[in-house]
């Protein structure tokens, strides 16, 4: 199975779960494809937000199943990813979607980032069949991690 991650990731949290996600597919025997980028001045970010470094580039046109990771910034999803998957194309059966924020509960941001996030991949024609928010003040965060990759893994591992 072709396996694709899109991942914005500013200070490397939200790219260590895709980081953890990808090496299990990997062992599994899956392909895995990974986008990562990073805006050039977090600073500027919201103004520019086209000002993007990538990381690593290396999706194909079509993948079995795509991941797309972010952040929110400022309470919304933050404007590099936006501005990147406006310009994005790419085909897939399915889309699952996840976000890292600093405050302890999704609604203090997470709940509207991940609406914004749903409504710009409803163009790729896919079906959004997973979501999760990730709230790296919260003590058990690395628990919940876990719990969701062990979950998504077994999902895809039939």
């Amino acid at each position: 199975m072709k396996i694709g991650f899109l991942v914005h990731s500013q200070s490397g949290n939200t790219l260590s779960i895709v980081n953890r996600l990808s090496d299990v597919f990997k062992m599994a025997g899956h392909e895995v494809y990974i986008t990562h980028i990073k805006s050039s001045d977090v600073n500027r970010s919201m103004q520019f937000p086209q000002e993007l470094v990538i990381i690593q580039d290396n999706l194909p046109n079509q993948v079995d199943v795509l991941f797309i990771a972010g952040w929110v910034q400022a309470f919304s999803l933050c404007r590099g990813l936006q501005y990147y998957l406006n310009q994005f194309n790419i085909k897939s059966n399915e889309i699952n979607l996840f976000l890292t924020h600093h405050f302890p509960f999704e609604w203090m941001g997470g709940t509207h980032a991940l609406k914004q996030l749903k409504s710009i991949t409803s163009k790729f024609n896919s079906q959004v069949v997973d979501t999760k928010i990730f709230n790296w003040s919260r003590k058990n965060n690395q628990d919940k991690i876990q719990q969701w990759v062990d979950y998504i893994t077994q999902k895809y591992s039939k």
